[in-house]
């Protein structure tokens, strides 16, 4: 669903500012209605655009009715794995999850409970309720999102950690400007959050009591740009003999559809820490991607590269002595913003076969390294929580997943994947692993 969003936005069909999940729905209804001839779309256009119509058109009945969706899910995981990215969009640790789901929808109000079950505790992680007031869409609970243009991950907001509890406020109509002035911006989505982050410190989860509160603007001036404006501030509490301190992050992402016959978009994403106890430069990442028209006959294949550097950011040693640092950007002890953490730089390749019978076959290569240990945020990374940090730390992996339905109740998701360090981090060092989850709605 995100691809095709990204793919008529990029080509200039719809009007709509894509560039962070989840997309709200009668926003996207309201995109996909504003397309006026869908006869001058491309083979490749026509497939996704009456796919989102397929998937909006199931939204709005189940609206009208109370029709209630469950979904029972179990899931088996062999070995710890690294990194998560958008597709994945869940980590866990080794072992068995079991887990119910059920979403229902009324007029203006939705609610989802999500409840699983670990080898070592209950989550009710993706659960929430939401409702609109005026042009206004309000949820109170604990959802995945992410903001950036990205495929592999994002430096201000990403799923590799467990979604964050709050309370979280977005624009329902993007068209729907309070001054004409804005007009001349196209649509715009207008987010704002405030939660708390659970166990940020990888050193003693208890130490920190994290606020974290999170503003996001997204435009759309022109039929082939999107562009992004954020913010997130972390107002840290109860740090053991000094002050409160805060920390404040901003970022600006685009995403742009070069102008060629075939679908290809180019995006870039840069964070800085403007105060509190990290300070340096800016943390960039800059990639590429493509659906050529040559998969439009029996599906749709999705290639990107991304290059990520976060070497940027240095921490400020009076307040790394007194406290192990702040690290507000853990939710869980996991990164919810770049998935390789801070104080490093990778390289990923990846790829996603969508079938027009509707199973999907995703693959991904990264490579990534952290150096100067000592002197980056990278000393405080989760991977390397306990390790020895002399030297550098290189890692190179591969995954290959897919996903496929039986009788249209029953979906299988797979997923092999090997990691490599260069040295000995725990169960991480060297080892391949294997995911399967069942799915089964009901």
């Amino acid at each position: 669903m995100k691809s095709d969003i990204e793919l008529l936005t990029q080509r200039g069909v719809l009007s709509i500012a894509s560039s962070s999940w989840p997309v709200y729905a009668p926003d996207l209804d309201r995109a996909l209605a504003e397309v006026s001839s869908i006869k001058r779309l491309s083979k490749l256009e026509k497939q996704a655009f009456y796919r989102l119509k397929n998937r909006v058109s199931k939204l709005r009945y189940s609206q009208t009715d109370l029709r209630t969706d469950k979904v029972l899910k179990g899931t088996v995981l062999s070995e710890n794995e690294a990194f998560s990215d958008f597709s994945q969009r869940e980590l866990y640790s080794k072992g068995s999850v079991i887990g119910v789901e059920t979403r229902q929808l009324y007029k203006s109000v939705a609610f989802q409970i999500s409840l699983s079950r670990t080898e070592s505790e209950t989550r009710l992680d993706n659960s929430y309720i939401a409702t609109n007031i005026g042009n206004a869409a309000i949820s109170v609970g604990s959802q995945n999102r992410w903001w950036g243009p990205a495929n592999d991950t994002s430096l201000l907001w990403s799923t590799q950690s467990r979604p964050i509890f709050g309370v979280h406020i977005q624009t329902v109509n993007s068209t729907r400007h309070a001054f004409d002035f804005l007009e001349e911006f196209g649509p715009i989505n207008v987010q704002a959050f405030a939660g708390k982050l659970e166990s940020s410190s990888v050193i003693d989860g208890d130490d920190l009591n994290v606020n974290l509160y999170a503003a996001r603007i997204e435009i759309q001036p022109f039929n082939r740009l999107q562009m992004a404006f954020g913010g997130m501030s972390f107002d840290e509490q109860n740090l053991p003999n000094i002050e409160p301190l805060q920390q404040n992050r901003v970022g600006i992402d685009f995403r742009y559809g070069l102008p060629f016959d075939e679908p290809v978009a180019v995006y870039a994403q840069a964070v800085k820490a403007l105060s509190g106890v990290a300070s340096g430069d800016w943390s960039l990442l800059v990639g590429i991607d493509a659906l050529p028209y040559v998969s439009a006959e029996n599906g749709r294949f999705h290639w990107f590269l991304e290059v990520v550097d976060t070497t940027s950011d240095r921490y400020t040693a009076n307040a790394e002595q007194e406290a192990g640092t702040v690290l507000a950007i853990n939710q869980h002890q996991q990164s919810f913003a770049s998935n390789i953490g801070l104080g490093g730089r990778s390289l990923t390749l990846g790829g996603i076969w969508s079938a027009n019978a509707g199973w999907t076959l995703k693959s991904a290569i990264k490579y990534a390294k952290w150096s100067d240990i000592e002197s980056t945020f990278a000393r405080f990374n989760p991977l390397f929580a306990g390790e020895d940090l002399s030297g550098d730390i290189d890692f190179l992996g591969a995954t290959f997943s897919g996903e496929f339905y039986w009788d249209k109740n029953l979906k299988i998701e797979p997923r092999v994947f090997y990691q490599n360090f260069n040295r000995e981090l725990g169960e991480m060092s060297h080892n391949s692993g294997i995911k399967l989850s069942l799915s089964y709605l009901y």
